[in-house]
């Protein structure tokens, strides 16, 4: 039975996916959940080009810091009120976030979504990892996909004839 449950989030489909996950799990076990959200470094490439950057690296930073609380408002505001729930923002890759929380927490489970870091919190993670798969959205076809007689070879068109010439 997991008590304390780490979630990675990030606003994306699937990491809500893992935080709707992660409650149910915490909220059989009358646990308590802890949300991470991690905010990558700048990339030096950033500054690197020869053309001036539109806005100045702090106001970068201040950008990725209010999306952070964006999105930490959001998955607090999905968290149950009888569940106990604690917030960090982190400045760091998002893996090497939830890989340190894990290793200095007292966290029974790490759990986030499908796309991103979990393969490799499967690989370096001290404690148990789940990965949350989201519903397949449907596969994009092409708009002639449906056409019966793209399937069934009783029903494609004949071959076009060519006629050859002679001269």
């Amino acid at each position: 039975m997991f008590r304390s449950v780490l979630v990675g989030v990030d606003g994306s489909p699937s990491a809500r996916d893992a935080l709707q996950e992660a409650i149910g799990v915490v909220t059989g076990s009358h646990g308590r959940l802890g949300l991470i959200c991690a905010v990558p470094p700048l990339s030096p490439l950033t500054f690197a080009s020869p053309f001036i950057p539109a806005v100045s690296g702090d106001a970068l930073e201040d950008q990725a810091l209010e999306w952070a609380q964006d999105v930490m408002r959001a998955a607090v505001a999905a968290v149950p009120d009888d569940v106990p729930v604690t917030t960090q923002i982190v400045r760091a890759k998002p893996a090497c976030a939830l890989l340190e929380a894990a290793a200095r927490g007292c966290w029974d489970l790490v759990v986030v979504g499908q796309r991103g870091v979990g393969s490799r919190l499967l690989r370096r993670c001290t404690v148990p990892v789940l990965v949350v798969r989201s519903p397949e959205p449907r596969a994009q076809r092409s708009p002639t996909a449906n056409r019966e007689w793209l399937r069934s070879p009783s029903t494609l068109p004949p071959p076009a004839t060519t006629e050859s010439a002679s001269r």
